[in-house]
């Protein structure tokens, strides 16, 4: 299910447990050219990872999600310039974290149904390979 990218992990971290008082948490989407996007990646990577929370691998090519972590608002406003002047980038928009809600029954019955759907599929297509041989 990774390797078709129907599901996708990652941690998440209580940044509140981590006793840093007065610091934020913040997401970024970031809209980039496909032909720059892995060079976005990695100047994140290198430019900001002490502010880096998580970059997920995700295999979009038009859009960047990626977590932060800093002591004040003027730090955010600095990242986010610095995305900004990024070649590619096309636009910025950042969402401050307040709350987060899992809701792992919908979870569990989207997977639910992603594996009955493939196993479907699956059979039904080897069905198919199956008549078409008896066929010919």
């Amino acid at each position: 299910m990774r390797e078709n990218h129907i599901l996708q992990f990652s941690a998440i971290l209580n940044v509140s447990s981590m006793r840093l008082t007065g610091y934020m948490e913040f997401a970024v989407l970031i809209n980039v050219n496909m032909s720059n996007y892995q060079n976005v990646v990695e100047k994140i990577n290198y430019e900001l990872r002490e502010y880096l929370l998580h970059l997920p691998d995700w295999y979009q090519r038009e859009a960047i999600f990626v977590v932060f972590f800093c002591a004040n608002i003027s730090t955010v406003n600095l990242i986010l310039r610095r995305l900004e002047s990024y070649d590619g980038v096309n636009k910025v928009e950042s969402y401050i974290v307040t709350s987060l809600t899992i809701y792992q029954d919908l979870i569990k019955s989207e997977i639910d149904k992603r594996i009955t759907s493939q196993k479907y599929l699956s059979s039904s297509g080897l069905q198919q390979q199956q008549q078409q041989r008896h066929n010919i």
